[in-house]
């Protein structure tokens, strides 16, 4: 019974040591805005370096989206990938036209040697930050001194003589 046991966990082990490695896909961070070209970064899990070569990614088919009942945008056509090695290792999307939808939702379809991974994405954009235009500070010119003359008064008219009053009567 007991070699029965040991063998069987020794062929579980061999069995489930390519699960272990298995590709796996982090989650996703925008580096864009709403009216901006889309931008997104995807680490990707558990591929070793010298197996990073044939790591492809697309986006999935219109089957599949249709199989996991997510509507494919024609928008989403227009997205590019790249596998980038790194520390870990990510997947690089971005698109040439600005996205005007407030969020996507994106289906991959991420193929290795290990396997293969088929990943939905929801991303939310939000509009850019306002630009704030910062306070100018400039030094002002400098500035000649002005010389200031007095201004030549008119002739004025002698003040009209000063009348008394009246004597009071007794």
């Amino acid at each position: 019974m007991r070699r029965f046991f040991v063998a069987t966990l020794g062929l579980l082990a061999l069995i489930g040591t390519p699960t272990a490695m298995a590709l796996g896909l982090g989650e996703i961070q925008v580096r864009s805005a709403l009216n901006q070209p889309f931008v997104a970064q995807i680490p990707l899990l558990a591929v070793p370096i010298d197996q990073l070569d044939a790591v492809r990614v697309k986006l999935a088919d219109r089957a599949d989206f249709e199989r996991m009942g997510i509507e494919r945008a024609d928008y989403l056509s227009d997205l590019a990938f790249k596998v980038v090695p790194g520390s870990p290792p990510r997947i690089e999307i971005s698109a040439s036209r600005t996205v005007r939808e407030p969020f996507l939702t994106l289906l991959l379809d991420v193929r290795s040697a290990t396997g293969r991974v088929l990943r939905e994405y929801t991303v939310f954009l939000d509009p850019p930050p306002p630009i704030i235009a910062a306070p100018s500070v400039s030094t002002p010119a400098p500035v000649a001194p002005t010389l200031r003359r007095p201004l030549p008064q008119a002739p004025t008219a002698a003040p009209p003589p000063a009348t008394r009053p009246p004597a009071p009567t007794p």
